[in-house]
């Protein structure tokens, strides 16, 4: 889990069943109301971290060799088409 360091309320999680989620506390602390976005990924997230302008986007390592990136900021949006909007994965063959 970690904090994005230009939005101190929004909180991103990554588990080993590969569902990364990512939440906003900034008006309630409520895991149901502050849910904005999730991706699914092919297996456990060894490591992630943010880049990006405001630190919009995020990558994130699997343990099976891919990484893996997303533009979590443009997936929470209002308007946002869904949650896999802006993401590309690359894999070790």
């Amino acid at each position: 889990m970690a904090f994005a360091p230009s939005r101190p309320a929004t909180l991103v999680s990554a588990s080993d069943d590969g569902l990364v989620s990512v939440f906003d506390f900034s008006e309630r602390v409520d895991e149901d109301d502050s849910w904005r976005a999730a991706l699914n990924l092919d297996g456990a997230v060894a490591k992630m971290g943010f880049y990006g302008e405001s630190s919009g986007k995020l990558w994130m390592a699997s343990q099976l060799a891919g990484l893996h990136l997303w533009e979590w900021a443009a997936a929470c949006a209002e308007d946002a088409p869904g949650a896999e909007c802006a993401r590309v994965s690359f894999s070790k063959q």
